[in-house]
């Protein structure tokens, strides 16, 4: 699992508004997240750095392993995966920033996505390397990280397979 490689610490790396501006896509994004535990929930309320007005959000609803609904401040917010994004109907532009790309609807409308990182544990490596010498022959890493992501991972790892966009 990636996050057994990695500290499991996420931190927005990149926020590309496509029809309103950066500020305005993470202030969506942090109100719709606002309930949400997850690390990569937290990581977008922290790089929104503003207090978040609960009275804004209603509606909240979660699908698990593809994202969150919402009403905030009136509009109708979908904010996930592309599984989520495929689900309402809507297309998702290619983005090429390493990390987990969190698409965001407003109004059914695509407006933009936030790419996620998160950073390998400087023990993971000298781990993979120690279960090889152990005479371990093949590791594999099951993930529900983007594709592009948990290749990344793999490859710095030099894990011999990977399954990644798994459901939980």
């Amino acid at each position: 699992k990636t996050g057994t490689l990695t500290k499991g610490v996420f931190e927005v790396t990149g926020v590309h508004g496509n029809t309103i501006p950066d500020e305005e896509l993470l202030f969506y994004a942090a109100h719709a997240e606002m309930a949400s535990s997850h690390p990569i929930a937290k990581s977008i309320q922290n790089a929104y750095g503003k207090e978040i007005d609960r009275s804004k959000v209603e509606n909240i609803e979660e699908t698990s392993g593809h994202g969150i609904t919402a009403t905030v401040d009136g509009k109708s917010v979908a904010i996930g995966n592309s599984k989520l994004m495929k689900k309402i109907g809507l297309a998702v532009p290619a983005c090429d920033d390493l990390g987990t790309v969190i698409h965001i609807a407003l109004d059914n409308v695509y407006s933009g996505h936030l790419v996620i990182s998160d950073v390998i544990k400087e023990t993971s490596r000298d781990a993979i390397a120690n279960l090889k010498k152990l005479g371990v022959e093949k590791t594999v890493m099951l993930t529900g990280d983007a594709k592009n992501v948990a290749d990344r991972v793999a490859e710095i790892l030099g894990l011999s397979e990977v399954h990644s966009e798994l459901l939980p």
